[in-house]
């Protein structure tokens, strides 16, 4: 099962740029799984959260992607379904070489800001204003930078 492409089907968010859903209350930071059944249940709407749009306008996570697996591009139908399609395998080796899953492109997503009343309040714009989200990244890189920052290594983590 295809996780992300099961989460849109069951409305949950949307496909993000880099290939994560993307839901209105945490951004890229969903972790899925999936149970299948034969249950019969009532069928939620797809979200309508303007992600596609917003994304197209932002490119944030393209542009810090250190292992550039990410398209900074226009989408491509790939199985059907028009969408940015990630290298998969580059951003697995880049993984393999750190030692660790990287996740910039999480980090640097507007829409994966701590859930204070001020970005849940900018989330609801990005939604239901379209002509905004241009101005909405420009202030996303005004106040958190445009470039992914590396934080300090905690002391009590070097060795």
């Amino acid at each position: 099962v295809i996780m992300p492409a099961v989460a849109v089907d069951a409305g949950l968010g949307e496909l993000s740029r880099a290939g994560y859903l993307l839901s209105k209350g945490v951004g890229l930071n969903t972790r899925l799984a999936v149970v299948t059944t034969d249950l019969p249940m009532p069928v939620d709407p797809p979200a309508r959260l303007g992600v596609q749009d917003f994304c197209a306008k932002c490119r944030k996570c393209a542009e810090c992607c250190p292992a550039d697996c990410i398209p900074t591009g226009g989408k491509i139908r790939v199985r059907g379904v028009e969408k940015w399609k990630i290298d998969e395998e580059q951003c697995l080796l880049y993984w393999g070489r750190i030692g660790v899953a990287c996740t910039i492109c999480q980090v640097v997503c507007p829409w994966s800001k701590p859930r204070s009343w001020w970005h849940r309040a900018i989330a609801e714009i990005a939604i239901r204003v379209p002509w905004s989200r241009r101005f909405l990244v420009w202030a996303d890189d005004l106040v958190y930078g445009r470039r992914h920052r590396r934080r300090a290594t905690p002391a009590w983590l070097q060795r």
